[in-house]
């Protein structure tokens, strides 16, 4: 009885080694991740970084060279219209002036804002005077008096010229009313009455001639004389007659100050910036490939800007040439920039300003109702024995597994449009079908799995 009972016991042990050995060679279900073929939105769109910028930028620069004055405003300050952008303090004397009536304006194109920007906005940006005269050195200073000498001498010559041009125009006078005396009594003839007046009206002629002679030769010389003018400041009533105001041409905030500190400038230096923050748009630089596929008025999803919600808004200008641009790793890349408008008004990005980075998203295509399956469940499938030459290249092929009774079935399936998250499914799936999400090298045909 023993005996059986030890060979029992035996015949026990030698199945449990049996059947361990038999469990541990048996295939075991591979844990995966799946996934569930839905129908829902599903959107292709071209991802870029891009920058926000102000669309009416205006540079104000000096319309004349001059001193300017130390610039008061800085960048964030709130400025306001006028309806000049520059103007002369005053309107000096026609007497004193010798440019004309020294007033002149400009009228700027209005641009009105919808909103204010800030208490106590200013208009005027900027003040030139004029330059004062430059130093002389020692040269120039004697070259200038012994032109002031000569203009004198040429100024008393044309004095005397002129005073003689008046003796002889007051003896042709003379002369004439001699010979008229002479004609009414029959002592002379006609041919010497006329030659009388000829010479009168000679005479007056040349005294004219003297007289203008004379002016030019004391202008010149007081011009000679100006050339001597020491560097020195104006008058206060002075400096401000001649004063150029330079004033904003729309309601808005300054956005750079270019020029601070009082210098002498020269015409067409800029000085500053001035634009209206909320009239924003963003200017986005794509590939030249993704570039064909936008159009104007598609959407734009702006995120991480900053704010909690994403910002809308459209396509309004794809700009025809493109350029080339080095990648940060080196690489030349045609890009082209692509300017999109704010949908979102502006009470919901107050804080968002003039060239500040957002992340944009161009919606080139959309649908609402689309059967989509994860792209990280698709794969190219080469199998040369599955392709025949009335199908799609191997590279156009694409598979999935799917899950069914806790087996991974290979399946080909027709993809139509793809973004990086999702692909929209023409053939080959269903809805509610369960797929493997990134299968690895183990994921064969018709293999156990588990999903997690």
């Amino acid at each position: 009885m023993f005996r059986w009972f030890k060979r029992f016991l035996w015949l026990c042990i030698l199945a449990g080694i049996v059947a361990a050995v038999v469990y541990g060679f048996m295939p075991k279900p591979i844990l995966v991740d799946t996934a569930m073929v839905s129908r829902g939105v599903l959107s292709v769109s071209v991802a870029e970084d891009g920058k926000t910028r102000v669309r009416d930028r205006f540079v104000i620069s000096a319309p004349l060279a001059g001193r300017l004055h130390r610039i008061k405003v800085r960048a964030g300050d709130p400025v306001s219209l006028l309806p000049t952008v520059e103007r002369l303090a005053d309107k000096p004397n026609d007497s004193e002036s010798i440019h004309g009536d020294g007033h002149g304006e400009v009228t700027p194109k209005s641009f009105t804002a919808s909103a204010s920007l800030g208490t106590a906005p200013v208009s005027e940006l900027a003040i030139i005077d004029p330059i004062d005269p430059s130093l002389l050195d020692s040269r120039q200073i004697a070259q200038a008096k012994l032109r002031v000498k000569a203009l004198e001498s040429a100024a008393q010559s044309a004095s005397a010229a002129k005073a003689k041009a008046s003796i002889a125009s007051e003896w042709a006078k003379l002369d004439l009313d001699r010979h008229a005396g002479l004609s009414g009594k029959g002592a002379n003839t006609k041919q010497e009455l006329e030659d009388a007046k000829m010479l009168l009206r000679s005479r007056t002629e040349d005294l004219n001639s003297a007289k203008f002679a004379e002016q030019t030769a004391k202008y010149e010389l007081e011009l000679s004389r100006a050339a001597l003018l020491r560097s020195k400041p104006l008058a206060a009533e002075d400096a401000e007659k001649w004063q150029l105001r330079l004033h904003s041409p729309i309601d808005g905030l300054v956005m750079k100050v270019l020029q601070e500190s009082e210098t002498i400038v020269q015409q067409g230096t800029p000085l500053l910036e001035v634009g209206d923050p909320r009239d924003l748009e963003i200017d986005i630089e794509v590939l030249s490939t993704d570039a064909v596929k936008i159009l104007p008025h598609q959407i734009v999803r702006l995120k991480h800007w900053g704010g909690e919600k994403p910002l809308l808004a459209h396509v309004r200008l794809v700009e025809p040439s493109g350029y080339l641009k080095l990648s940060a790793l080196g690489v030349e890349e045609q890009r082209v920039h692509v300017i999109a408008q704010f949908d979102t008004p502006y009470a919901e990005r107050p804080t968002l300003g003039n060239g500040y980075r957002v992340e944009a998203e161009i919606v080139i295509w959309e649908e609402n109702d689309v059967l989509k399956v994860p792209t990280g469940a698709l794969f190219r499938d080469n199998g040369a024995s599955q392709t025949t030459s009335s199908e799609k290249p191997a590279a156009d092929i694409w598979a999935v597994f799917v899950v069914e009774n806790g087996l991974a079935i290979k399946r080909r399936i027709e993809v139509g449009r793809r973004n990086g998250l999702e692909a929209e499914v023409l053939n080959g799936l269903s809805e509610t079908d369960l797929v493997v999400v990134h299968p690895s090298d183990r994921i064969q045909d018709q293999i156990q799995v588990q999903p997690r």
